[in-house]
């Protein structure tokens, strides 16, 4: 990233001067800029860069941005090759900024990289800030710098909401939603390949911008964990409170999947635990993303935490709540004057709240209704199932409940989404293209579509069976790592290692547990690798010989057999610490083989607070006694001096006498 300073971003969406290099009147984007520059009224000088050209789309071209008068910002669609030459000129210009919408980049490969960072190079070492590249551009909505290479219809008003995505299309498409909702917005940027600048840059940038209230994002990748949590903590220390949807997911390794971790991890789980570690609130679709920052535009944070629901359909009431329960949604009991007052008008108070026809043969009554519901204070927002379906707004009766429903919200101030069940479409032109188009579906949502979709497609689970060694056999052994540990003076049992076909030890303390030491078998207990508890020396020898024969009906190689101290009696935790592309992530859960099958783990980025930790532990039942958060620091101050991309512990013993690490898997 470029060392950035507040002002050269705020600078880049209110610049006083552009220029767009590259444009000319065959070139999409570079017209399709200049276009939306003037449609949504940039007050500030214009020029075009092309030395092919006096002129573009009526806009006076220079031959390079050494040629034209100063400009602040530089919007480039040239070919990726020109960008490196066209970023020393900007920088001899005195540019500050620099929107790069032209792709074949870092994209692209190895020479697109290099392109890349030679773009970079050149900007940084001038102090420009640099969108992009491969971005769909910026819009700095209340300077009219709309500097976005698609076209922009919209009305798009000025207002409280800053987008920051990765994806330019997506941006540009959530624009227009939110346009369409008249939700207005300060600012929008799609960071493209987030070379230049990333969303971590912009959520700082947005963080001290006073007319912004809350933020979107739509993130491909998380930044790097520091930069990005500290990104965070500046919007929310001014105020903005931050929502997200992550797209896409991170490839596993084969040998990171064969540990708990990369299983866990495989399902969006680990951004989703970090996201909240932060206090961004993550919506599952870009659909409920946008939902939720029009609710935070219209009532600013909720009042509460229930949704007082209205249906003029008894089988829509069973059916939302159905939906609601799924998506963690809580529909409460009203409050008890809000029964008494529901019960006396309509005799019945249940939430949801089943109107049935009285909402179309007595539009006074629904209006009282809406309003009873609306006035009890741990309501933050209503729904209104209409009987009708939403297509059908050219329906009078229709068209009279949604304006009572909006006098209502209006007059409490509070907000009410209006909604359907089924998706029944009302105009004419829908009904003719179904009725000519059998084959054509016609979906709502993407939500509904994905949905029946995965449903039609499903087939049976094919049976899998486990494999027995699961990960590269040059991984360290379990006794390696724990020599490691006990070296830096972490926790381990005592313990003594020998080889299978070799004079078995004497010990001088029992219970034990051996252990059989197998390359490429992380979980010995699935495999039949552990015997335990052991009293004696016979018992040893004897879980000597039993896991010589379980190794050998198995075709397992056994290379040693290691001995451990049998741990106290206590509660088993589940410790990971891996290396992802935004940073060190701590897991945390309840220790066990079937770790994963319990879904009972919380990820942290780290640097993780205690705060944040002891949340994590309780939200699984546990407490983060001393004894743990010392170990905790000490196990990622170990990994930190290692180069693996995987340390698991599982598990983690609390016990009367401390802490003991009891099985360690470590992944290159």
């Amino acid at each position: 990233m470029n060392t950035l300073s507040p002002d050269a971003m705020t600078k880049l969406l209110a610049p006083r001067s552009v220029a767009v290099v590259g444009a000319s009147e065959r070139n999409f984007y570079g017209r399709r800029v200049l276009r939306n520059l003037r449609e949504h009224g940039f007050a500030g000088e214009i020029y075009a860069v092309n030395p092919r050209a006096a002129e573009v789309d009526g806009i006076a071209s220079y031959p390079s941005l050494r040629d034209t008068p100063p400009v602040d910002v530089a919007v480039v669609v040239t070919p990726a090759k020109a960008v490196p030459g066209i970023a020393a000129d900007a920088a001899a210009a005195g540019v500050t900024g620099m929107v790069v919408l032209s792709t074949g980049f870092g994209e692209a490969g190895d020479d697109g990289r290099a392109l890349e960072d030679a773009l970079l190079t050149a900007a940084r070492d001038a102090g420009i800030v640099v969108v992009g590249p491969n971005t769909i551009g910026a819009y700095g909505v209340g300077s009219g710098f709309c500097a976005i290479g698609a076209p922009m219809p919209w009305d798009v008003r000025p207002g409280p909401v800053g987008l920051v995505m990765q994806s330019g299309g997506l941006m540009v498409g959530s624009l227009a939603a939110l346009a369409e909702a008249g939700v207005g917005v300060a600012a929008a940027v799609s960071v493209g390949n987030a070379h230049g600048t990333d969303a971590a840059d912009w959520i700082a940038a947005l963080a001290r911008d006073p007319e912004v209230e809350v933020i979107g994002l739509l993130l491909e990748t998380l930044p790097e964990w520091g930069r990005f949590r500290a990104a965070v903590d500046l919007a929310r220390r001014e105020g903005k409170r931050l929502y997200a949807v992550k797209v896409g997911k991170s490839e596993q390794g084969r040998q990171a999947a064969a540990t708990h971790t990369g299983a866990l991890a495989g399902d969006h789980r680990v951004v989703a635990d970090l996201l909240a570690q932060l206090d961004i609130r993550e919506a599952r679709t870009l659909d409920g993303l946008l939902l939720a920052l029009q609710l935070e535009s219209a009532a600013g944070p909720p009042r509460g935490t229930n949704v007082g629901v209205v249906a003029a359909s008894g089988g829509a009431v069973g059916n939302f709540a159905d939906l609601a329960e799924a998506h963690g949604v809580r529909l409460d009991p009203f409050a008890p004057g809000t029964q008494d007052a529901l019960l006396a008008a309509i005799g019945t108070a249940a939430n949801p709240l089943d109107v049935g026809g009285q909402a179309l043969s007595d539009p006074g009554l629904l209006s009282k209704t809406l309003d009873t519901v609306l006035t009890d204070e741990q309501v933050a927002v209503g729904a209104y199932l209409p009987s009708l379906g939403l297509p059908g707004t050219e329906l009078v009766e229709h068209r009279g409940q949604l304006s009572i429903v909006a006098s209502a919200a209006q007059a409490r101030r509070i907000p009410v989404i209006a909604t359907q069940l089924t998706h029944s479409p009302g105009t004419a032109s829908v009904l003719q293209w179904r009725s000519e188009h059998p084959m054509l579906v016609v979906s709502p949502s993407a939500d509904a579509a994905l949905d029946g979709l995965a449903a039609w497609l499903r087939q049976p689970p094919a049976a899998v069976a486990e494999p027995l060694v699961s990960a590269s056999a040059d991984l360290a052994s379990e006794w390696e790592i724990k020599q490691l540990l006990r070296e830096a003076g972490l926790p381990v049992p005592a313990a003594t290692v020998f080889e299978p076909a070799g004079e078995v030890p004497e010990i001088d303390r029992f219970p034990v547990v051996a252990k059989g030491m197998s390359p490429g078998v992380l979980h010995k207990s699935a495999a039949g690798l552990v015997v335990l508890p052991i009293d004696d020396a016979a018992g040893l020898i004897a879980a000597r010989d039993r896991l010589v024969g379980t190794a050998a009906a198995a075709g397992l190689d056994l290379t040693a057999i290691l001995v451990e101290e049998l741990a106290s009696e206590g509660t088993d935790l589940f410790v990971s610490i891996t290396r992802q592309p935004m940073g060190t992530v701590l897991a945390l859960g309840r220790g066990g083989t079937d770790v994963e099958e319990r879904n009972a783990v919380r990820f942290l980025g780290v640097p993780a607070d205690r705060t944040e930790i002891e949340h994590a532990l309780r939200s699984l039942g546990l407490t983060g006694e001393e004894r743990l958060h010392v170990l905790l620091d000490g196990l990622l101050e170990f990994f930190a001096g290692h180069d693996w991309s995987t340390l698991e512990l599982n598990p983690v013993r609390l016990h009367p006498g401390g802490a003991s690490v009891l099985d360690a898997v470590a992944i290159p």
